[in-house]
Order: C-alpha cells, then sequence, then structure tokens
C-alpha cells in the first residue's frame, strides 16, 4: 500500500493545526469566563420554597440545607472548569509545537500529550460512576 506525497498535504496539516490551536485558546478563554461568572454568583433562595416547606422545618434549616446543597453543585462546577481549563492547557501544547508558535521541545509535548491523556481519562470515568 503505497501514497502519494501532495504539495497540499503539509498546508493541511499547518491549518488544522491552527484550527485546533484556535479551538482550545477559545475553549479556555470560555472556561475562564464561566469561572468567573460562576464565581460572582451568589446565593439566592425563594421565599415560595421556604413558606411551602414551613410545616416541617424552620425557616432557617431550609435554608442552611438549600445553601450547602447550593455550595456542593458550585463547588463540583469549580473542580469540572478547573479541571477542563487545565486539560486544555496542557493539549495546546501540540499544536502550538506544530505550528511554531510555542517554542518547546518534541519530548514535553509528549509529556503534556501524556497528562491530558490520564486527566481526560479520569474525567470520562468519573462520568461513567455517576
Amino acid at each position: 500500500m503505497g501514497y502519494w506525497p501532495t504539495p497540499q498535504a503539509s498546508t493541511c496539516l499547518l491549518e488544522g493545526n491552527k484550527f485546533w490551536f484556535y479551538s482550545l485558546v477559545f475553549s479556555i478563554l470560555w472556561g475562564v469566563v464561566q469561572y468567573v461568572d460562576a464565581s460572582n454568583e451568589g446565593y439566592k433562595v425563594g421565599v415560595k420554597e421556604i413558606d411551602e416547606k414551613a410545616s416541617r422545618e424552620t425557616s432557617s434549616d431550609l435554608e442552611a440545607e438549600a445553601k450547602l446543597a447550593f455550595e456542593l453543585e458550585r463547588t463540583a462546577q469549580f473542580r469540572k472548569l478547573k479541571s477542563q481549563m487545565v486539560i486544555d492547557g496542557f493539549d495546546i501544547f501540540s499544536p502550538g509545537f506544530i505550528t511554531g508558535w510555542i517554542r518547546t521541545s518534541a519530548s514535553f509535548v509528549g509529556f503534556s500529550s501524556v497528562v491530558s491523556t490520564v486527566l481526560s481519562s479520569k474525567e470520562i470515568w468519573d462520568r461513567l460512576k455517576e
């Protein structure tokens, strides 16, 4: 099985890696925007929810439970955002090295690819456990 090199092959490879690089940059920026937005989001509890459940418990107990649930959800959201930004940060070295926009060694690119793969695999494993 043979192949024939074409002059367009190197151009396609370069342009594909540029596109990959841009997508990772925008993914990291979007993660930062989501992180800042989530950190500015405050806890709010509805008065109706408290009034409906007031017969069972006091409103301060309900509010404390709701606040705890909000903080747990927020912590999980922050963990996912940080993890994705770290994965994208390690991934960006591959197209950056190929395009020449990031000066580094081939061994570091290999290392960053392994770390990114391990972290991505852990994320997938965690999703499957849920």
